[in-house]
């Protein structure tokens, strides 16, 4: 496998690989940056062949890695790898960030945020190998607008890039009951509208209304609606509903 450049149709990066995956652009300095592999191991090469990672890696993922934001050269660039079974962080120049020991390692923000997984948690951390906050995680997600979802014994938080969480206590993750088919939605709706009370409409309201943890999400991320907090108490929904 190689690289053909498509607008002067010249091989920038001749046959001698057995995959090229993932590319990187740098803006900035027009280059582009490749993941080969050459039997079972990965490394990175530029277009023009040169050799910028070694080809000593079992896994190298480049997603959220990126040249914005003001990050134009190598160093800035980090990424995770894996190798001999253990995950680490490495940057474009090859120096280890974050030390190959651990089990599982997951990028989850542009600006080299890394969830970590220690004795079955994850733990939140820098690409300075420093641990952001103190409580570890049954999962963490992706970040967005530089919040994120974590979730610790049955409970959903939203954290910031500084680990800090909204109020530390987050929400329960309850099952929510709701309806299994449009045919059950429909038969309990015409028995709510039929009913000669109000709790059996209360209680079809509660099955189509957003859960509480759906809720806590938008009243903690969502800044077109954080101002209306009638809208984002839980029993106000319902009622409405």
């Amino acid at each position: 496998v190689g690289v053909i450049d498509r607008f002067e149709a010249t091989m920038n990066i001749p046959v001698v690989y057995d995959g090229i995956y993932a590319q990187l652009e740098n803006e900035t300095t027009n280059k582009t940056y490749f993941v080969a592999r050459k039997g079972k191991k990965l490394g990175v090469v530029d277009d023009k062949n040169e050799t910028i990672v070694n080809f000593k890696y079992d896994t190298i993922d480049l997603y959220l890695s990126s040249f914005y934001g003001g990050k134009n050269t190598l160093k800035d660039v980090s990424f995770v790898a894996s190798k001999k079974g253990k995950f680490g962080v490495i940057n474009l120049q090859e120096k280890e960030l974050i030390p190959f020991k651990y089990k599982y390692i997951e990028k989850v923000a542009e600006d080299n945020l890394f969830k970590v997984q220690q004795n079955n948690y994850y733990y939140l951390y820098n690409s300075r190998n420093e641990q952001v906050g103190k409580m570890p995680y049954d999962e963490i997600a992706k970040f967005e607008n530089g919040l994120a979802l974590a979730f610790k014994d049955a409970r959903m938080y939203v954290i910031d890039t500084q680990g800090n969480t909204d109020s530390g206590n987050g929400v329960a993750m309850l099952p929510h009951q709701g309806f299994t088919s449009i045919k059950e939605l429909k038969e309990a709706f015409a028995d709510a509208m039929n009913a000669e009370n109000d709790e059996v409409l209360f209680e079809f309201a509660k099955k189509i209304a957003p859960s509480e943890h759906l809720m806590y999400f938008f009243r903690n991320t969502s800044t077109q609606v954080q101002s209306k907090t009638q809208y984002l108490n839980y029993d106000y929904v319902i009622k409405e509903y």
